[in-house]
C-alpha cells in the first residue's frame, strides 16, 4: 500500500482541487500514509537507526510542522476575512462586489 500511496500523493496536484472537501480528503490521506510509514519503520530497529531514515524522518517532521503552520495561518486569515466582510463598513463593499465567505480547513492535524 505504501509505495502506491506515496506515488499517488506525489502525483496529486493541489491546483486541480475544486473544493475544500477534496483538499481535506488529500490531507487526511497524507496523514494516514505518514502514520503507516512511521509504523513500518518502527517495526525495524536496524532501519530506524539508519542515518538516511533519520534524515528522512526529520525532513518529514519539519514538513508536517510547516504545513500545519500554513493551515493555521490560512484558517486565521479566513476568519479575519469572514469577520471583516460581515462588519460595517466593509459589509457594504462585500455585498456590492458579492464577496463570499472563505472556507476553512476542518481536518485535524
Amino acid at each position: 500500500m505504501t509505495d502506491s500511496a506515496i506515488a499517488q500523493l506525489r502525483s496529486a496536484d493541489p491546483v486541480e482541487m475544486s473544493s475544500k472537501g477534496q483538499a481535506d480528503k488529500l490531507i487526511q490521506f497524507e496523514q494516514n500514509v505518514t502514520n503507516t510509514l512511521q509504523a513500518r519503520i518502527e517495526g525495524y530497529p536496524d532501519l530506524k537507526n539508519n542515518e538516511d531514515i533519520q534524515k528522512f524522518m526529520s525532513i518529514m517532521a519539519e514538513t508536517e510542522n510547516y504545513l500545519s503552520l500554513l493551515r493555521n495561518s490560512y484558517t486565521e486569515s479566513a476568519m479575519i476575512y469572514n469577520t471583516r466582510i460581515q462588519s460595517f463598513p466593509d459589509v457594504i463593499l462585500a455585498k456590492l462586489f458579492r464577496f463570499r465567505e472563505a472556507p476553512q480547513f476542518s481536518s485535524k492535524t
